[in-house]
């Protein structure tokens, strides 16, 4: 059964990126079966250069709205844009390249703490910024 915080973190996110994608979004999140994530504690979204998911960790009540940028140039070094963006950004969002090599994915994140609301304008505000910054970065990137 899904937590109604991250119910509520849904229908934010949804206002943003638009309706959920419906099936099995850990299928398109790598390691998703072993991490124990499921429709309860995992959502996709569409968008066009990049995944987007919403995932609730279980026992913490912490979650993050995740877009995950594929398309990424291998014969480029983006290190420098991303902690140039990383700069600009409040401290609710994130920018990294996880596996720091060239072409790997590059994640922006919203971070919701356990005390953090997850609804109201602060929320939606924070979730149009990652939406830009996926936007941008999708396409500074792109192969």
């Amino acid at each position: 059964m899904k937590d109604p915080r991250f119910t509520d973190l849904i229908r934010s996110a949804e206002r943003v990126f638009g309706r959920r994608k419906s099936g099995d979004a850990s299928a398109g999140w790598p390691g998703g079966d072993e991490l124990g994530l499921s429709d309860d504690n995992l959502v996709e979204f569409p968008t066009d250069d990049y995944e987007t998911f919403a995932t609730w960790f279980d026992g913490s009540g912490k979650a993050e709205v995740l877009a995950v940028i594929t398309n990424v140039d291998p014969n480029k070094d983006f290190t420098d844009l991303i902690d140039e963006v990383q700069e600009s950004l409040p401290s609710e969002l994130e920018i990294e390249n996880p596996e720091c090599e060239l072409g790997t994915p590059i994640c922006v994140a919203f971070c919701v703490g356990s005390a953090s609301p997850v609804t109201g304008d602060g929320v939606n505000l924070r979730l149009r910024q990652l939406r830009r910054v996926a936007d941008f970065v999708a396409k500074e990137v792109a192969a």
